[in-house]
């Protein structure tokens, strides 16, 4: 069996290029729900729960969009739902053809 490596400066070459991009996500999971989550003006703020080794965590994530041609993603954990630790941001400019 071959094993792809992880951990190196090209994980994330797959993205290169330009993306059309829909999120969604529902607001409860496993109860049937229909509400999707939304954003108010030009912000996202979505919560879930997760794990974060081995210990429950609630993760929250929030989206910026800053214009027409950038956008900020950070995601950030919280083992009280009320101290954030931001572990992960991204920023996104729009790529010119």
């Amino acid at each position: 069996m071959t094993t792809i490596p992880t951990g190196d400066v090209h994980d994330f070459d797959f993205l290169a290029g330009s993306w059309n991009v829909l999120n969604r996500r529902l607001t409860e999971c496993g109860v049937g729900c229909t509400t999707w989550g939304e954003f108010v003006g030009d912000h996202g703020e979505f919560y879930g729960d997760d794990e974060d080794g081995g210990r429950p965590v609630r993760v929250r994530f929030r989206w910026s969009r800053l214009g027409p041609d950038r956008a900020h993603w950070e995601q950030a954990f919280s083992p009280d739902g009320e101290a954030w630790e931001t572990n992960w941001t991204m920023d996104f400019t729009r790529a010119r053809s």
